[in-house]
């Protein structure tokens, strides 16, 4: 990038000037490794990605002796990382030195990406500034607006309609069908209904732990599906899951995602996923 040539050449020709008219070396060589050590904001960014995975692996560890189906759990936080890192690239520039941010270069580029992606940023360089204090969280110095706070306070919740579920349930499988209702009818996450297997099921509710706090939940299965879910555990296994048995993989909830619904006409094209049915129920 054009502005981070400039820097490098200014520093190396105020290097060469100073080795001829300057004999403290101590001074050129302290010069020289400012030049060199940079930090950039893609160093920082790598480091908390690296940190990301052996965080999360570990925390999959124990969550899994506590009886947690991690099986099927993806890291959200590790791709929203990725997406980040992509995001500064674009942005800034490759090797983007920390030292040319301030306050109003953060201000502008934090209206460009989502408040989820500034609330990770303020997280990875508080973490980064507590192992060298020359990292400045600018982040963490954002102000949040009375606008930004009670502006969105009326806007509208995205739902699904009467008409738009009718439509839905008359346009998918028998098994698609039921596992939409069951969502529409519970307020679970797909990725918790995705793992709920036949012996997840007792006295007419789901068992299971909260996707993202992993407390124990209990759900009552709703009148208007009972009868089909019995008559689906009739025909399972213990370890098989309720909903596409078939449908194994890391990549389950994914697929299932996909195949099932996304790809179907009646949610292509359209602003609502199948994770509306929370907001819906």
């Amino acid at each position: 990038k054009k502005h981070i040539a400039i820097k490098y050449l200014k520093d190396s020709l105020e290097t060469f000037l100073l080795s001829e008219n300057i004999k403290n070396f101590d001074l050129i060589n302290e010069k020289v490794s400012k030049t060199i050590n940079i930090i950039t904001m893609q160093d920082i960014l790598n480091k908390a990605i690296e940190q990301r995975k052996i965080d999360f692996e570990e925390k999959q560890k124990l969550l899994s002796k506590q009886g947690v189906n991690t099986y099927l759990k993806k890291d959200s936080v590790l791709g929203a990382y990725k997406s980040m890192l992509k995001s500064v690239d674009s942005y800034f520039g490759l090797n983007y030195d920390i030292n040319n941010l301030n306050l109003d270069i953060v201000e502008q580029y934090s209206k460009t990406i989502s408040g989820t992606y500034v609330g990770h940023f303020k997280s990875i360089f508080k973490a980064a500034n507590k192992k060298n204090d020359n990292i400045i969280n600018w982040f963490d110095k954002l102000e949040t607006t009375i606008s930004q706070k009670f502006s969105d306070i009326n806007k509208e919740i995205n739902i699904f309609y009467y008409p738009e579920i009718e439509n839905i349930q008359n346009s998918l499988k028998e098994e698609s069908k039921y596992c939409f209702l069951a969502l529409l009818y519970s307020g679970m996450r797909l990725d918790e209904l995705a793992s709920i297997k036949k012996q997840d099921v007792k006295n007419n509710c789901f068992l299971f732990f909260d996707s993202k706090n992993y407390f124990k939940k209990i759900i009552p299965i709703h009148n208007n599906i009972i009868d089909y879910i019995n008559n689906k555990m009739e025909k399972l296994e213990n370890e098989d899951y309720l909903f596409f048995p078939k449908c194994k993989g890391s990549s389950r909830v994914n697929t299932i995602r996909y195949e099932h619904f996304n790809s179907k006409p009646c949610f292509k094209n359209k602003k609502k996923t199948l994770h509306n049915t929370r907001s819906t129920f």
